[in-house]
């Protein structure tokens, strides 16, 4: 990344999410997360998620691609432990 891309656009980006106290921090996410890559055992109920394509970004950035069509829960076989 340029020097001016890091000083300016960045913050610039960046500033409306760190006001009124707020901070942005990076957060490793799952990267590929969808009712594909989730699993339960069927003897202890535990959840299981795999298939990571993990990497730094901001914290709510798994929730934002679940808005898409393709990736929502699309039937109620899901417990709310599992989203």
């Amino acid at each position: 990344m340029s020097d001016p891309v890091i000083a300016s656009v960045i913050p610039a980006r960046l500033g409306p999410f760190e006001s009124d106290g707020r901070s942005v921090k990076p957060s490793r996410i799952h990267g590929d997360l969808w009712h594909g890559n989730i699993g339960t055992d069927y003897e202890t109920g535990d959840v299981y998620i795999f298939d990571a394509g993990a990497y730094y970004a901001h914290n709510e950035m798994e929730l934002g691609m679940w808005r898409c069509e393709r990736h929502r829960f699309v039937n109620n076989r899901f417990t709310p432990e599992s989203i």
